[in-house]
């Protein structure tokens, strides 16, 4: 929701993203073959490019900026953009 949200392609958040097709189509459907620390990335990005947009971004259940410290812990994962 939040890629359509953007204004974006797909593709043009990947590139913000900066990851390779294969990493980033498993971030964004969250599959078992994705990286925890992608899933953040890809979830920063949206965030960031549909703010950048001027639109509030849909919010997440589960990525929530309280889970950021256990993630950071965990995978790896850093601060936002």
């Amino acid at each position: 929701m939040n890629v359509t949200r953007s204004g974006l392609s797909r593709d043009q958040v990947r590139e913000r993203a900066a990851l390779p097709l294969e990493r980033f189509s498993a971030a964004l459907g969250v599959t078992p073959d994705a990286h925890p620390a992608d899933v953040w990335q890809v979830r920063d990005t949206l965030e960031q490019v549909v703010r950048e947009a001027g639109v509030t971004p849909v919010p997440h259940t589960v990525l929530t900026e309280e889970m950021r410290g256990a993630a950071a812990v965990w995978f790896g994962v850093g601060e936002r953009p």
